[in-house]
C-alpha cells in the first residue's frame, strides 16, 4: 500500500492510471488463471501436513493446472486481442504488460497458498515486509534515475514478487 501511496505521488495521475489499469487486467485474467487452486492448495496442504509425497503432488498438480488454464486464457485473449484493446481502451504493449503480469501473480499466489498450508503465517509475513522494501527501493531507484513511467513500479513489483516465489521455493 505504501508503494502504491509513493507511486500515486511519483507517477501523476496519468501513468498512476496506467498503472492501476494493469492491476485491474492483472486481477480480471487472474480469475481464470488461478481457478481457486491457490486456495484449494492450501487447504490440502494444511489437511496433510505431514505426509510429504501428497504435497509434493498437490503442488505439482496447482503448478500444472495453472499452467494449463495460463495457456488456455493466453490462447483466447489473443484470440480476441483486438476486441481486448477496444474493450479496455489499452495499448498493445499495456495489456502485453499485465498479462505477463498477472502470470507472475498467479504463480506467486500458488506459491502463497502452499506456504499458508504449512501455516507458516510468521515466514509469510516476514518475506512479504522484505518484498514491500524491496518493491519500495526498486522504484526509487527508477524514481531517482527519473524512469517514472508505470513500468517502473510494475518492473519494481516483479522483482519483489519474484523474491517472493524464490524465498518460498528455497526454504521449503
Amino acid at each position: 500500500m505504501t508503494v502504491n501511496i509513493f507511486a500515486g505521488r511519483i507517477l501523476g495521475p496519468f501513468e498512476f492510471g496506467r498503472y492501476s489499469m494493469i492491476l485491474a487486467i492483472a486481477q480480471f485474467f487472474g480469475i481464470p488463471m488461478l481457478l481457486g487452486v491457490d486456495t484449494a492448495l492450501a487447504r490440502f496442504v494444511a489437511v496433510h501436513h505431514s505426509d510429504v509425497s501428497r504435497k509434493v503432488s498437490y503442488i505439482s498438480s496447482s503448478l500444472w493446472i495453472v499452467f494449463c488454464s495460463t495457456s488456455v486464457v493466453f490462447g483466447i485473449s489473443f484470440l480476441f486481442f483486438n476486441i481486448l484493446l477496444r474493450i479496455t481502451g489499452a495499448d498493445t504493449r499495456l495489456l502485453l504488460t499485465a498479462m505477463l503480469f498477472t502470470v507472475l501473480l498467479s504463480y506467486k499466489a500458488i506459491a502463497d497458498g502452499f506456504i499458508r498450508g504449512l501455516e507458516e503465517f510468521r515466514f509469510q509475513t516476514m518475506v512479504r515486509i522484505v518484498e514491500s522494501f524491496i518493491v519500495l527501493f526498486g522504484f526509487s531507484i527508477f524514481a531517482y534515475h527519473s524512469f517514472v513511467t508505470y513500468d517502473s513500479v510494475v518492473f519494481a513489483s516483479s522483482i519483489g514478487a519474484g523474491f517472493t516465489i524464490m524465498s518460498y521455493l528455497y526454504i521449503y
